[in-house]
């Protein structure tokens, strides 16, 4: 369990909520957005980045654009379980450019996967030369992604915020 050393009021929730909604913003523009002043808004930013509560900035990318729009997620399951088979899968899909995000989860399959190609044609050729034939690797379930009807970034600091 992770204690935290910094405890977060109100206004640093609305800089996180701010930041995740737009991490190009300024300082001074984050500042007029929560009510406080651009220097006590850099101080807080700096302590928030400091303390772990912000661990990158990331720009949003239009696939469709790179022809990169396809989204399947994969069910996992593996043939065994130790801690060295385990260890051994997530290092064989962290170097495939494709899996966007990896999860160990509960339920019958073992692994989520997020993985982005161009085609269907690109992902039954990945799935066939790269995933199947992974160590321990026992069953494969996709399921391909038609239409985002809500796409949220980050995680919904919204709600820890009091109106």
């Amino acid at each position: 369990m992770t204690v935290l050393t910094t405890q977060v009021d109100q206004i640093d929730l609305k800089i996180l909520s701010a930041l995740q909604k737009n991490a190009a913003l300024s300082n001074r523009a984050i500042s007029e957005l929560v009510g406080i002043s651009p220097p006590s808004c850099l101080r807080r930013t700096k302590e928030l980045k400091n303390s772990g509560f912000l661990t990158g900035a990331h720009a949003s990318i239009n696939g469709s654009l790179l022809n990169l729009d396809l989204i399947i997620y994969c069910d996992i399951m593996l043939e065994n379980h130790t801690p060295a088979d385990i260890m051994q899968f997530v290092q064989s899909i962290n170097v495939l450019p494709y899996i966007r995000e990896c999860y160990l989860v509960t339920g019958l399959f073992d692994f989520l996967l997020k993985i982005i190609v161009p085609n269907i044609n690109a992902y039954t050729d990945f799935l066939t030369k790269s995933l199947i034939f992974k160590h321990n690797v026992l069953k494969v379930t996709s399921r391909m992604v038609v239409q985002t009807r809500k796409k949220e970034v980050g995680i919904p600091i919204e709600s820890l915020l009091t109106i």
